[in-house]
């Protein structure tokens, strides 16, 4: 929210690796959603798109299902941001 999307970018991935290294037990899902957003602020929009998705198929383990509503709305945000 502040622009800061290198440090943001940066902390999001550090999450993803711990959390792919089960160091970390939330945030399937929510992260590669966050980093979709910074992504797409930075104007990478393919990237945006793929982090995206990979944010959708993560929540729909049991694990992640809380974020499932999170995630949407993120992507709906992209979405009207996109024009779509």
């Amino acid at each position: 929210d502040q622009n800061w999307l290198v440090d943001a970018e940066k902390a999001i991935r550090e999450g993803m690796r711990l959390v792919a290294e089960g160091q970390l037990a939330d945030g399937f899902g929510i992260m590669p959603a966050m980093l979709a957003r910074i992504q797409f602020a930075s104007g990478q929009i393919d990237e945006s798109q793929a982090s995206m998705e990979s944010a959708l198929a993560a929540s729909s383990s049991a694990i992640a299902e809380g974020n499932l509503r999170i995630i949407q709305t993120f992507k709906v945000q992209l979405w009207v941001q996109m024009g779509e």
